[in-house]
């Protein structure tokens, strides 16, 4: 990340450390020179995302839940169908997430899609808001896929 913010900066721009909690400060040896610049940089702030889908039983699926998890995670990475997912400084849509499950396994009837911040466990199918130096992030133990 240093080096690709060291080749395309210009010079006499200053580098500014933003809102997140995580500063990165790394060290760049400029190739033609050997001159060492400390170039600055944040991370976003992650925060951890339950999801819980619920969904009506489907023959044609060996595997839903396996399935279902899938999908989701494709989706939270911006794997699926060019939707740049769980981005930093975006705000996570339960929505989506049921689209993106519907494209990958359209033989499943999904009845809902429920999230919420693992800091304050109580799923509703609302969007979550996103700061712009935060990035909503999920796992495999963190999706729950119920038949109903």
């Amino acid at each position: 990340v240093a080096t690709a913010i060291y080749s395309k900066k210009s010079g006499g721009c200053q580098y500014k450390d933003g809102a997140s909690a995580i500063s990165v400060s790394q060290t760049v040896v400029d190739p033609y020179s050997g001159q060492s610049n400390i170039i600055k940089f944040d991370r976003p702030d992650e925060l951890l995302i339950l999801v819980q889908v619920n969904y009506a039983s489907s023959s044609a699926i060996v595997d839903p839940t396996t399935v279902v998890k899938a999908a989701v995670l494709a989706y939270a990475a911006g794997l699926v169908n060019g939707q740049p997912g769980f981005a930093v400084g975006r705000n996570i849509s339960p929505f989506e997430i049921m689209g993106a499950i519907s494209q990958v396994a359209p033989n499943l009837f999904i009845k809902s899609v429920l999230i919420c911040f693992s800091s304050a466990p109580s799923y509703a199918p609302v969007e979550l808001p996103i700061a712009l130096w935060q990035q909503g992030f999920t796992n495999n133990t963190s999706i729950t896929v119920n038949p109903v």
